[in-house]
């Protein structure tokens, strides 16, 4: 009854006298004054735009929107990853007024009036051109740099650094404990920069070399290696390396350490071995690789030599110390086997007889030996005055 409700009809009030239920009803207003709002994505595709549906790209907080006129509607647009949101632009392909986004341009809010579409912009970030630059470090060996990854050695506080080009740059060195920082160089091994610290504006990919080296202190100690040749009766230094190589000539570490060089002849020379400073070849305990290989724990500075022989010296010098014909092995100045040991031992006998003969006497007409005659004479004489002295006794 009327007189239960309230005079908009809304609301309902009486007196409960037993359980009952009541029913609220409603129904859908069909007016023209619902409105909707529609959203739709686009990226940038040559000189235009085309309507995307790929998240990757682009999302929206609000696709569609329906609402009576008068009602407020919003949707903001957030870019994917490698895209950034360019704005929200109206039907005819205007941008909308500043009036109706949020400050970063990315909401889009508004009151209704009637049916309408927006849309929300995308495009590819067109990234800079990235270039690398690398730090490599390196110590001296011998005559020669190496690549190291040692911290012992040396340390930088960046190895690798890739960015667009045309930032700015920073590594700076520091030497582990006896060693020192030598300085910064690039690929063609021209010195770059002095001091530990090396900053720059990259204009491309390059690579920097960090170089150590051991310190220089009355702890260190010197070992010094020379290639030498045959030259007549010396020994004459060399530095062709087509003669012969080493792979370490100089050696620069504290006493105690182990330093070692190993000698590799040229295709026309032999390696003859390891000497000392007096001339005197090192001991074998000292060698390796078949007495190529040096290698000995230091004791104080030191110099040492290896030594080459040109392959055409080593080949006469063989060649004159073969024996003779005669000399060679096999032949034999003893008596053919004959049929019977009677045989043999009468040869022996035959032959001892003749070599005592030929002892005895002097060839005929050999008078070039007066010596001899007198004592043969002599003893003549002195056996023949034993026989006189015997025959006279037996008498």
């Amino acid at each position: 009854a009327d007189t239960m409700v309230s005079s908009d009809g809304k609301t309902l009030s009486y007196i409960t006298i037993g359980d009952a239920t009541y029913y609220a009803r409603f129904e859908r207003v069909e007016t023209a004054e619902t409105v909707t709002q529609t959203y739709i994505r686009q990226v940038k595709d040559g000189e235009g735009f085309r309507i995307v549906s790929e998240n990757s790209i682009g999302t929206l907080t609000c696709y569609t929107h329906t609402d009576v006129v008068g009602a407020a509607a919003s949707s903001t647009a957030t870019a994917g990853t490698g895209y950034e949101f360019v704005g929200w632009y109206d039907e005819s392909g205007n941008k909308v007024a500043d009036t109706m986004v949020s400050s970063d341009g990315k909401t889009l809010s508004y009151i209704t009036i009637g049916n309408a579409t927006y849309y929300a912009r995308f495009e590819r970030v067109e990234t800079a051109e990235t270039v690398t630059q690398t730090y490599i470090r390196q110590v001296k060996n011998g005559e020669t740099w190496k690549d190291i990854t040692d911290d012992g050695i040396g340390t930088l506080t960046c190895y690798t650094h890739t960015d667009a080009a045309g930032k700015t740059v920073t590594s700076m060195a520091t030497a582990g404990a006896g060693y020192e920082f030598v300085g910064w160089y690039n690929g063609e091994g021209a010195k770059v920069e002095e001091s530990n610290t090396l900053s720059y504006i990259t204009t491309g990919d390059a690579i920097y070399y960090a170089r150590f080296m051991k310190s220089v202190s009355a702890e260190n100690v010197i070992q010094i290696y020379i290639r030498q040749i045959k030259d007549g009766d010396i020994w004459k230094k060399i530095t062709d390396d087509s003669i012969a190589t080493l792979d370490c000539y100089k050696h620069v570490d504290i006493v105690g350490a182990t330093a070692s060089s190993t000698a590799t002849a040229g295709e026309d020379y032999i390696f003859v071995g390891w000497y000392d400073a007096d001339g005197k070849k090192v001991a074998e305990d000292m060698l390796s690789s078949n007495g190529t290989t040096i290698s000995y724990t230091t004791t104080g500075d030191a110099t040492y030599y290896a030594r080459f022989l040109k392959k055409t010296v080593v080949e006469e010098s063989e060649e004159s110390d073969k024996p003779e014909e005669s000399d060679k092995p096999g032949k034999s100045d003893k008596p053919e086997e004959s049929g019977t040991a009677e045989a043999a031992n009468k040869t022996e006998e035959s032959d001892a007889s003749e070599t005592t003969n030929k002892q005895e006497l002097p060839e005929t007409g050999d008078d070039s030996n007066p010596v001899l005659w007198t004592a043969l004479l002599l003893m003549s004489m002195a056996a023949l005055a034993g026989l006189h002295v015997k025959r006279k006794n037996l008498k």
